[in-house]
């Protein structure tokens, strides 16, 4: 994951208020999500852990709790992640 990823969750645990929907999109990109635009939301499902999926709202302005369900649902990936590569060792 690169830098940008890595500094975009800092500033999520940090401050999650006062994002854009495109920071939050691409906070989960970082992190190997995929966007899925619906009508009234778009949804971020992680590529290879399809059961990880994230809600983003299509207006301008959106609770602080869709910034820290992204911080939770990275740190599950992160988690999965760690017990996959144990795993293979």
């Amino acid at each position: 994951m690169a830098d940008k990823g890595k500094k975009l969750l800092e500033k999520a645990k940090n401050s999650p208020a006062n994002w854009s929907v495109n920071e939050l999109e691409q906070l989960y990109i970082a992190y190997g999500f995929e966007i899925v635009r619906k009508s009234k939301h778009a949804f971020a499902v992680h590529s290879v852990f399809k059961e990880l999926r994230g809600t983003i709202p299509n207006h301008k302005s959106f609770s602080a709790d869709y910034v820290r369900d992204a911080v939770k649902l990275i740190e599950k990936l992160e988690e999965r992640q760690y017990a996959a590569e144990d795993e293979q060792e």
